[in-house]
């Protein structure tokens, strides 16, 4: 039975075999195999799940209840570039704004955004999202 690689690892089949000096295929099987499970041991050992990405030019957007502080750590760190972050009813801050340390202040390492000027405001489920590079 054929082994499918998970869409969420680190290289693609064609990287690792290029990597191996691979033209073959008769060992996709084993290697997808393989990448597949040292895709589950890193993250169990990150605690995080990976994320399938097309490119470098891609964003995360995640959606979120507000909870009416000013505090949100993203779930896929690090940030690499904050894009966007909207408040529903409230603000859009747009890549200056993220940038304006008088607005926003985040840690590229930890995920942390913290808001200076706003809250992320409750009004109902996923009024705020945050757009970023990051994983």
């Amino acid at each position: 039975m054929a082994t499918t690689l998970y869409t969420h690892t680190i290289a693609t089949l064609d990287e690792v075999k290029t990597w191996l000096d691979i033209e073959a295929s008769t060992h996709d099987d084993t290697l997808n195999f393989l990448m597949n499970a040292m895709t589950d041991a890193f993250e169990k050992h990150c605690h995080r799940r990976l994320v399938a990405r097309v490119s470098d030019d891609d964003y995360i957007t995640e959606y979120f209840d507000g909870e009416g502080e000013n505090v949100r750590f993203v779930r896929h760190p690090p940030i690499h570039t904050l894009d966007t972050i909207y408040i529903e009813n409230m603000v859009t801050l747009d890549s200056e704004d993220c940038a304006d340390t008088d607005q926003v202040r985040y840690s590229p390492a930890t995920g942390k955004i913290t808001l200076l000027q706003y809250s992320f405001c409750k009004y109902y489920p996923r009024n705020c999202y945050v757009k970023y590079k990051g994983g």
